[in-house]
């Protein structure tokens, strides 16, 4: 986890998701399911971007020699369980809000440009 703070300003990537959150919510959300909805994409987005970060830390924590197979096993485990988290939340958006699962997919793409913004530019 410390790979993690080194490499992303934390602070700044979770007040970003909070506004971002925030907006989204007061801007397009119609409904309490919509509300429901909207923040379990945003939870599943954060949860997939940290798993992704962690997992390739992994990989590339042996760079230059060949991981152990534990170490493949939890990049692994780490990659199918971030897309196992964010196809559940898709899903659950289509069940609830089928004509607007696009906002969940601006969701997605705003906490990508978070990810990229709060990294530190070392």
């Amino acid at each position: 986890m410390a790979w993690l703070k080194e490499k992303i300003n934390l602070k700044f990537y979770f007040v970003l998701t909070l506004i971002t959150i925030v907006v989204i919510e007061a801007v397009f959300a119609r409904s309490l399911a919509e509300v429901i909805v909207f923040a379990t994409i945003s939870l599943a987005s954060t949860l997939n971007q940290i798993m992704l970060i962690v997992g390739l830390s992994v990989v590339f924590e042996f760079k230059d020699s060949k991981p152990p197979l534990r170490e493949l096993l939890k990049a692994g485990g780490l990659m199918l369980g971030k897309t196992l988290i964010l196809g559940a939340a898709f899903y659950i958006g289509i069940l609830f809000v089928k004509d607007r699962i696009i906002i969940a997919l601006f969701i997605y793409l705003v906490q990508l440009a978070n990810l990229f913004l709060s990294i530190r530019k070392n």
